[in-house]
């Protein structure tokens, strides 16, 4: 598995009954879907739930990272092993790096 930036739990909400929304005044335009969602996060689900069907989501992001850096003990010790894996000497700033492999999850 990569490296993950962030795991994300996104709730979705899918309006069931407009009009009876709108009658309890989740109105702009269209229905209010910023007073919705803060309503069913305060608690009052449960009023909503006949006209209202909320899905949550889980992503991954997968972190930005163009290169990949050695570092820890002993690593001048298992240089060879390193640069099997594909790891370049920087003489400039003195470390191994390498390329980060964009391969899928």
């Amino acid at each position: 598995m990569g490296l993950i930036k962030a795991n994300m739990l996104k709730d979705e909400i899918r309006t069931l009954i407009e009009n009876a929304l709108m009658d309890l005044g989740y109105v702009k335009f269209s229905i209010d879907m910023d007073a919705l969602k803060a309503d069913i996060s305060a608690g009052k689900a449960d009023e909503l739930k006949d006209f209202v069907e909320v899905n949550t989501t889980y992503s991954i992001v997968p972190a930005k990272i163009k290169f990949l850096l050695v570092s820890g003990n002993n690593i001048f010790a298992k240089k060879d092993a390193i640069k099997a894996l594909g790891f370049r000497w920087d003489g400039k700033t003195k470390q191994r790096y390498r390329q980060r492999n964009y391969l899928a999850l």
